[in-house]
């Protein structure tokens, strides 16, 4: 028997068992390897997609504002609400840490977002939950799906916001006055710092299961807003550098 054969077709099956191996397990832990899902200086706004609350709520307006250094994103409230939502979802299990700076020019004075009609401020960034839709129950597909194709947008199951708020409140957190779903923390707080770009980071799984107590949900979005709908003031505040990641 020639050997030449044999030997060729073991040399083959090796490539081809590299090849498995390659494709398996290096791709992938490359791939884990990536420690940004998401790094935003707000050079445009490709990566958001506008929200506008129904009725005919003036919007917030948003646009991006270079110096000779960088740019960022402006945002002024004029008794007025709307947002920008992060067009991708990830999995906050894989990437719980939140990065950005902001700066306020101004607080809203009378604002006290503990309560409905002073649920107001110059900047909040939202960390939206989802559930996947098999873990759901009928009646929240149905009410989700409802919601969906009526503003085209699918609901949060729970929701963090990190603000910047008008007084210091003594809880480090506290629900929204309009849902026990929604949680406000405040990093930040009254005059103290304004017209200072400031760095934040925060990890949103441990945040999510300090307030909430359970494991939280592998789909998140990211949400910006400003707004003085309540109030009927003006607010002015900036952000940048946007990271999510590892």
């Amino acid at each position: 028997m020639n050997p030449v054969p044999i030997v060729v077709a073991a040399a083959k099956k090796r490539i081809l068992y590299m090849a498995i191996y390659f494709a398996f397990f290096i791709i992938p832990l490359t791939a884990q390897a990536q420690e940004l899902f998401l790094t935003d200086d707000f050079y445009d706004l490709k990566n958001w997609d506008n929200y506008y609350f129904p009725g005919d709520k003036k919007p917030t307006k948003y646009f991006i504002e270079s110096n000779n250094i960088n740019s960022f994103l402006r945002m002024e409230s004029d008794s007025s609400a709307s947002g920008l939502i992060l067009k991708n979802t990830f999995n906050p299990i894989i990437y719980p840490v939140l990065n950005w700076r902001w700066k306020v020019e101004n607080i809203i004075n009378g604002a006290d977002g503990m309560v409905k009609s002073g649920d107001d401020y110059a900047i909040r960034i939202f960390v939206m939950f989802r559930m996947h839709p098999e873990k759901q129950s009928w009646f929240n597909k149905l009410y989700k799906g409802a919601v969906e194709l009526l503003s085209g947008y699918i609901p949060p199951d729970k929701t963090l916001v990190y603000v910047w708020s008008n007084i210091m409140h003594k809880k480090p957190f506290f629900p929204s006055p309009y849902s026990d779903s929604v949680i406000i923390i405040p990093l930040r707080s009254g005059d103290k710092n304004m017209s200072t770009w400031k760095e934040e980071q925060v990890n949103i799984i441990e945040d999510y299961q300090k307030v909430f107590n359970t494991t939280p949900p592998e789909i998140a979005t990211i949400a910006i807003m400003s707004d003085t709908d309540n109030t009927g003031k003006k607010a002015l505040a900036f952000l940048d550098k946007l990271e999510i990641r590892k």
